[in-house]
Formats: C-alpha cells, sequence, structure tokens
C-alpha cells in the first residue's frame, strides 16, 4: 500500500501563497471577491491568502479548494499547473510518468529522487 500523501514543503507553500496574493493584486480581487467566486469559505480563503492554519502552521488547500481557486481567478493553464504542482508535487511526477509510459520502478525512482512516498512498497 502506498504511503499517506505528503506535506508540500513549506517553501513550496510560501511560493504558492504569494503567486495566489500576486494574481488576486494584478486582477483587482480581494479574498471576499474569491470566496464569492468559488464558494469556499472565508476562512478557508482568509487560511490560503494569509498562509496560516488554525494552530499557526502553513495552510495546505485540498485539491477541491487549490481547483476552485485556480478556476476563479481566470489564470492560464500554465499559471493554474504551477500553482498546482507546488502544493501537489507528487502529481507532477504522476502526470510525467502517465505521459511518458514510465514503469512503475522508474517512476518510484524519481518520487524517491523528490523525497515523496512510493506508488507502491518496494
Amino acid at each position: 500500500m502506498a504511503a499517506k500523501r505528503p506535506e508540500p514543503s513549506p517553501e513550496n507553500i510560501l511560493r504558492f501563497n504569494k503567486l495566489l496574493i500576486g494574481y488576486l493584486d494584478e486582477k483587482g480581487h480581494n479574498d471576499a471577491w474569491l470566496a464569492r467566486k468559488t464558494g469556499l469559505s472565508k476562512t478557508t480563503i482568509s487560511k490560503m491568502v494569509q498562509n496560516k492554519d488554525y494552530r499557526g502552521g502553513y495552510y495546505c488547500p485540498s485539491v477541491e479548494s487549490l481547483v476552485a481557486v485556480c478556476l476563479a481567478l481566470d489564470i492560464t493553464a500554465k499559471q493554474r499547473w504551477e500553482m498546482y504542482s507546488l502544493v501537489f508535487p507528487e502529481h507532477a511526477i504522476y502526470f510525467e510518468a502517465m505521459n511518458n509510459g514510465y514503469s512503475v520502478a522508474h517512476t518510484n525512482a524519481m518520487l524517491e529522487e523528490k523525497n515523496l512516498p512510493a506508488l507502491t512498497d518496494p
């Protein structure tokens, strides 16, 4: 059985946070606008924008929340992928492996190189 999904690095979350704030500023929008457009709670949006969870640590959005934010911001596919792969770096490897037909062993080696859990136990 594959290991539990890893948390993204604090550096990746900080980069994601800076991109999110930058896109909101660039488009002239605020947290309340994003909450309305996504249907997410103001608290969830605030956690993303302020990069803090209820314990005072950095905030990692769920895949569903992240996709809603990316779609609401109306940013390019490249920008969406950049934000997504910062929060879910293992998915970038999954997609590369599937698109190129890599073996499980090759994919596991790529994941290990990034300190991410393998697809399957050895």
